[in-house]
């Protein structure tokens, strides 16, 4: 996994999970990114004893803007067992964090509520982004994989594509996934753009994972090409 400070992928390379499909070659940018959205009280700000309201943590970069804009929210960074962000939205604090597990093609995303002053409830929606490219490439218009999801267990979200080689399996602890399957079009890569290389990129959704956050207990999914319990995740993190 590789990326930017910002959380808006800079180069083609960049992806919260890349495999290779025959190690040590043939590298895939599968899970690219996630739109992460935090919406509190009533979603509506001042309504429902104030400092309510809707805020990406996400940062993406289009050809002619950069939207929506998470990192204005970014109150600290560090590198832990993988990068650590904390935000502050409105009178919530909440902490995301993006661990590759040892030995396996998987990635654990986690967020955790760290504190909530008003008091009002806290809600988390989590936007998988895939790609399913060589990592050499980018995608647009025919190039796009043909994704579809796959029959799964409670509790994961399959995914495959006849142009990527490896599946995608989502293990997570959501009170709810919402089907949206649809794509994403024209992000920029600003460094490929700057080198000369093509820089747009089209990325695809399965749909929606939504959470009701509490204070001090972790959420989130963990992202492999073959199934790992979301129950796993707390381990997973230690041993690496």
């Amino acid at each position: 996994a590789s990326g930017t400070l910002s959380g808006a992928n800079a180069r083609k390379y960049h992806g919260y999970l890349v495999v290779a499909a025959h190690p040590p070659v043939q590298r895939y940018v599968v899970l690219s990114r996630v739109e992460d959205r935090v919406i509190v009280g009533s979603g509506v700000e001042g309504v429902g004893g104030g400092g309510g309201g809707v805020y990406d943590l996400s940062t993406d970069e289009f050809a002619d803007i950069i939207h929506p804009q998470g990192y204005k929210s970014l109150i600290s960074f560090e590198m832990g067992h993988g990068p650590v962000w904390r935000f502050q939205v409105s009178d919530a604090v909440i902490e995301k964090s993006i661990t590759l597990v040892h030995g396996r093609d998987a990635v654990v995303v986690r967020y955790v509520l760290i504190s909530c002053k008003g008091g009002l409830p806290v809600k988390l929606q989590l936007q998988p982004m895939l790609a399913g490219r060589d990592f050499h490439a980018t995608i647009q218009l025919h190039q796009r994989p043909w994704w579809t999801l796959m029959p799964a267990a409670e509790g994961t979200i399959g995914v495959q594509a006849p142009e990527c080689p490896v599946k995608l399996f989502f293990t997570h602890n959501a009170e709810r996934f919402n089907i949206n399957a649809c794509w994403w079009y024209n992000f920029t890569f600003r460094t490929e753009r700057q080198r000369g290389y093509p820089d747009r990129e089209d990325l695809w959704t399965p749909g929606m994972l939504e959470y009701a956050l509490t204070p001090g207990v972790p959420v989130g999914f963990i992202a492999s090409t073959k199934p790992v319990a979301w129950a796993e995740h707390e381990r997973l993190i230690a041993a690496t």
